[in-house]
């Protein structure tokens, strides 16, 4: 591998299925861990602010060795959390996945959860 993840985001490698996760234009909710950052200096999430109380360097390791339990197995994401965060490389595809968007793990890499599609035909959640 040649590109790495920074900050606080999992590189996870995107595999496709018979339900059509990683096809061109459709949605990715899951994949494979497939490299952690090496140092964390921060853990950010969507409010845009940074959590002071984990700034802290041995707090920081602590994160850092929580997320480390996830490399190999299969995450699972919110829908949309993929979008503008995934990159082609030469192995594969990858989604470099904020550590904060992570709504669960499987503890088999091929287990059979799948994500139910609620975003509509505009890229937006459906309402009803």
């Amino acid at each position: 591998m040649s590109v790495h993840p920074v900050n606080d985001r999992f590189k996870v490698l995107v595999t496709k299925n018979e339900y059509g996760f990683g096809e061109d234009n459709v949605g990715t909710e899951t994949g494979v861990v497939a490299e952690v950052p090496d140092v964390l200096i921060y853990l950010s999430f969507h409010s845009f602010a940074f959590e002071d109380s984990f700034m802290d360097g041995d707090k920081l390791k602590k994160v850092q060795e929580y997320y480390n339990q996830f490399l190999g197995k299969r995450v699972y994401w919110e829908a949309l959390q993929d979008r503008g965060r995934t990159l082609k490389e030469a192995d594969g595809e990858y989604v470099y996945l904020q550590m904060t968007d992570l709504l669960a793990y499987a503890d088999k890499v091929d287990e059979e959860a799948t994500a139910v599609n609620q975003v509509g035909q505009a890229g937006s959640f459906n309402l009803s």
